[in-house]
């Protein structure tokens, strides 16, 4: 997530540098060739080419519309993870007792049942998080974000996978999910079979039990929502057609600006003008459509994501000052205006 105030122009233009590049070399090139050869010019009438321009933008209106709502409803599942997250520790350390049971357990082993339960929660979190950001084929895996997230991994030094989860489960509970397809949903099971067995020794009741159990179940719709969104891009024909149709659009753009140049007294001057101004409005277009096809995927681990990072590891210091732990982790706080 982008936690500066502003998100400064000079970002933008690195952002956007090779694309610069292209823009410029052929604005120069169209608008060179009509200079040096102007019995052979080369112009489209303008009334078509802003025609096709305005569909364009409409088109690209609709496509970031759709990517920002993607956005907004990953930050709205976390943000129920969160709240979730809060009341179920709060349940598990007041609901588990040995109020039902006439074998009376110590406060400090009850503890141990407690917390073993909410840190299994947290490894659910870093597993879910961990599932998330696995690349997909229609993801950004190009040459250009490789160099753009090997950035954010260097600030931000992801663990290797069984040590992020043994930190909060067994050795032998993390062997255990070895090789099963979704981790995150088998830990979850894993704390419904604890609940199970508490229920068996009378350390809940009934419906304390049923209350914990629908805690499970919400984490689980909430999973199953990010996964929704994970594994089910924009459609690639209508994401891919928009962003054709805006390469077409700034193609043919210089050829529709020929006509300006005559309207500012022609010379060199009109012409520096006009491929100018093509250029802008090429950037222009260009920018929105890649705004709009990175915020389309939430969960890749990039600048514009969602801090599923920081949002975990607020959880995680929630949850272990709930259960009375005192080895609390350190805020993640924002590094050179990103916040992962």
């Amino acid at each position: 997530m982008i936690s500066s105030r502003h998100y400064k122009l000079k970002f933008a233009l690195l952002w956007t540098k090779l694309e610069i590049f292209l823009f410029v070399t052929w604005s120069i090139l169209v608008f060179s060739f009509n200079y040096s050869l102007p019995s052979y010019k080369l112009e489209l009438p303008w009334l078509p080419l802003s025609v096709i321009g305005t569909a364009v933008a409409f088109f690209v209106g609709f496509k970031n519309n759709s990517a920002y709502q993607r956005l907004w409803e990953a930050r709205k599942i976390w943000g129920a993870i969160v709240n979730d997250s809060r009341s179920f520790a709060i349940m598990v350390r007041d609901y588990i007792s040995s109020e039902y049971t006439s074998d009376e357990l110590s406060e400090e082993e009850l503890d141990k049942k407690r917390s073993k339960i909410v840190k299994r929660h947290i490894a659910w979190l870093y597993q879910l998080k961990r599932q998330l950001r696995v690349f997909k084929e229609w993801e950004h895996a190009g040459s250009r974000n490789k160099n753009a997230r090997a950035r954010i991994i260097k600030d931000f030094p992801i663990e290797d996978q069984k040590i992020e989860l043994t930190r909060y489960i067994s050795n032998d509970e993390y062997s255990d999910y070895l090789g099963k397809a979704n981790i995150a949903t088998q830990i979850i099971a894993t704390q419904s079979r604890e609940f199970y067995h508490l229920k068996k020794e009378n350390l809940i009741d009934e419906f304390r039990l049923i209350e914990l159990e629908n805690f499970l179940t919400r984490f689980y719709d909430s999973q199953g929502k990010c996964e929704r969104i994970k594994n089910f891009p924009i459609p690639r024909q209508y994401a891919s057609f928009c962003t054709n149709f805006v390469i077409l659009f700034i193609t043919l753009l210089p050829f529709g600006m020929i006509g300006l140049v005559d309207k500012l007294g022609g010379g060199g001057g009109a012409y520096i003008s006009a491929a100018m101004l093509t250029i802008l409005i090429s950037w222009l277009y260009w920018s929105m459509d890649i705004i709009g096809d990175y915020i389309e995927h939430p969960f890749e681990g990039l600048a514009s994501d969602i801090p599923m990072t920081n949002l975990t590891r607020t959880i995680e210091r929630d949850l272990l000052e709930i259960v009375g732990e005192e080895n609390i982790p350190e805020v993640i706080t924002p590094i050179q205006g990103y916040l992962m």
